[in-house]
């Protein structure tokens, strides 16, 4: 009995070995399966890492890509560009390239050529410089020398100028005709009677002379013959003068020499129509004297109208409008009837003038 105890109890401490083992041997293996699941989850994880970090290199590469693309695009266009502006420079109409790059060649010789003209210019352009500084002094000495000449003579002319007023005075007061004579218009008888005993060349010689030495600025001539003349011819003719026409012109030697010229185109012809030459002279303006050149008695304008009355009552009216004016009369040939003497007188009365018999 003891015996068999013994044997139940060794077979129970084998079984119980035995299971022992049998959990040790599967714990192993459990541990072994997890360290393999660890180890295997470390590699995905790596592995993960890995593609990551190949999915980041991946975009980098495509977006170096996608650049040198468009260089690529940009060079290729360039390319393009280059290739269309060497075809427009090939020669045209069977002109060879030998030909075009020969003139290629001239024409960089041409602007090598420009390029030292424009060096030696600019080299010289210091002694220029110094050139022209010295040529504008010697100009400003020479325009200061000018400027000086022309203030003498300046004053030469101002002096000049008094002393031609002051002899035009003298003369003025010789002829024994007063008041301002600056802006004067003659009214000049060139009737058919002006052709005796040379009226007519006398008369012009002394409007020539007054115009000349007299102190007047400016001034015109009125003629009565067949007609009214004025002259310059400028001026107008028939008919009353226009607004933009009654300022006289000023006296120059011009208009001198084309009131000599004028005057002596003319001759005497006609009758004597005096009120309208004289009406004609009053039409301008700003009027310091009116110089009446006649020779004889002047035609009525109207049947039974009094002619000498009439002129001298158109002289009153005038005066008594332009106080400052006067009707000055020269009597020519043979103003020494007692009609016309009296008549010449009596204008010259009636526009505060003075009467001379030449």
């Amino acid at each position: 009995m003891k015996g068999r105890r013994h044997q139940s109890s060794d077979a129970e401490e084998v079984g119980w070995i035995s299971m022992v083992d049998l959990l040790v041997v599967i714990t192993c293996i459990g541990l072994i399966v997890i360290a393999l699941a660890i180890g295997s989850a470390l590699a995905s994880r790596k592995s993960l890492q890995l593609a990551d970090q190949t999915i980041g290199n991946l975009q980098a590469d495509k977006a170096r890509l996608e650049q040198q693309v468009g260089d690529w695009t940009v060079s290729a266009n360039s390319a393009k560009q280059k290739y269309r502006d060497l075809e427009a420079s090939l020669p045209k109409d069977g002109q060879s390239p030998a030909v075009a790059m020969s003139q290629a060649a001239e024409a960089l010789k041409s602007a090598e050529a420009a390029a030292a003209a424009a060096k030696s210019a600019l080299a010289s352009s210091e002694q220029g410089r110094m050139s022209a500084e010295a040529a504008a002094a010697a100009a400003q000495a020479r325009a200061k020398s000018a400027e000086a000449e022309a203030e003498q003579a300046k004053q030469q002319a101002k002096a000049g100028a008094e002393a031609s007023k002051e002899s035009g005075d003298i003369r003025q007061e010789l002829l024994g005709i007063p008041g301002e004579l600056r802006n004067t218009v003659f009214v000049i008888d060139r009737s058919s009677s002006m052709l005796k005993e040379g009226r007519w060349e006398d008369t012009k010689k002394t409007i020539q002379t007054w115009v000349e030495y007299l102190p007047v600025q400016r001034s015109a001539l009125v003629l009565f013959g067949d007609g009214i003349r004025v002259i310059p011819i400028g001026l107008g003719v028939e008919g009353p003068l226009k607004p933009d026409g009654r300022e006289l012109p000023t006296v120059t030697p011009e208009l001198r020499q084309t009131m000599q010229q004028e005057l002596k185109d003319m001759g005497p012809s006609g009758g004597t129509p005096t009120y309208a030459a004289l009406r004609r002279a009053m039409d301008f303006r700003d009027l310091d004297a009116i110089i009446l050149f006649t020779d004889g008695d002047p035609d009525a304008t109207a049947v039974g109208v009094d002619p000498f009355e009439e002129v001298v009552q158109l002289v009153r009216d005038w005066h008594a409008s332009h106080p400052t004016g006067r009707v000055h009369v020269v009597g020519i040939g043979d103003y020494f009837k007692q009609t016309s003497r009296n008549f010449l007188r009596g204008v010259a009365a009636a526009g505060a003038g003075a009467f001379i018999g030449r």
